[in-house]
């Protein structure tokens, strides 16, 4: 049985009997893993607080086949932030859904685990939780090889920045602009502004990414057409979409 230490991310609990619990995380060695924490809902010396969703923990780690054993896990920072405001709550929630949808298990990427970390630390920070959320979905989008190449209108291949409106269907990867007719099902009107943004996060180095802001009146529906294409591709969808789209964010 191999053992080591990790940094990781806590993205979901579920109770196993009267005193274990399964545990979904994204580790800075190991990638996104499901571990079982033996007798974590008892034990106050080894398991204290830790299991929140969007914590950062450092974990002790044991493998045996293809079972990975949590022996010990200690709290780094609790975000405790995303606790004390339900958009935030909500924004974190989906950070964690969609790790567990669109992230392969058992994959070790340094770079999506500074991904999460950023983006958990700016949602704590950010007066724009909505806005995180966007920042973090299309830059994971484009990691995975999911975000199609935004250059211009896939059909009369008129140039980005030729026009101010665009029709968007990230599901199947079409951009067109406005000379082509009214919007079809599962198309999103959008600005010029907002799909320069998605292409500066998908270029720009991660520390600098979380300049870019999209327009607060074009944020809702961006979220809600691309978390259209995520359940598109996995045939699921997200418990936290429906608080997020209960909540004023205006």
């Amino acid at each position: 049985m191999s053992g080591r230490e990790t940094e990781a991310f806590i993205l979901k609990t579920e109770d196993l009997g009267e005193a274990d619990r399964w545990v979904s995380l994204y580790a800075r060695s190991g990638g996104r893993l499901r571990g079982l924490a033996k007798g974590a809902r008892r034990s106050r010396r080894r398991f204290a607080n830790v299991f929140e969703p969007c914590s950062l923990v450092t974990m002790e780690l044991r493998e045996k086949r293809s079972l990975v054993w949590i022996e010990a896990c200690k709290l780094l920072d609790p975000h405790l932030a995303l606790r004390e405001h339900v958009g935030k709550w909500a924004c974190g929630a989906l950070l964690c859904e969609l790790v567990l949808e669109l992230v392969p298990e058992g994959e070790t990427d340094e770079g999506l685990f500074r991904l999460l970390k950023h983006s958990v630390w700016q949602l704590a920070e950010e007066r724009a939780p909505l806005n995180v959320v966007l920042v973090f979905l299309c830059r994971l989008m484009d990691m995975s090889g999911y975000l199609q190449a935004i250059s211009g209108c896939d059909r009369c291949g008129r140039g980005l920045r030729d026009a101010r409106s665009w029709r968007w269907d990230p599901a199947r990867g079409i951009l067109l602009c406005s000379d082509h007719g009214p919007l079809s099902a599962g198309m999103l009107s959008i600005d010029l502004g907002s799909l320069l943004v998605i292409e500066g996060i998908r270029r720009m180095p991660l520390d600098s990414i979380w300049r870019l802001q999209f327009s607060s009146s074009q944020r809702l529906e961006i979220l809600r057409s691309l978390l259209g294409w995520v359940s598109f591709h996995t045939g699921k969808g997200f418990a936290s979409r429906k608080v997020i789209e209960q909540l004023d964010w205006t």
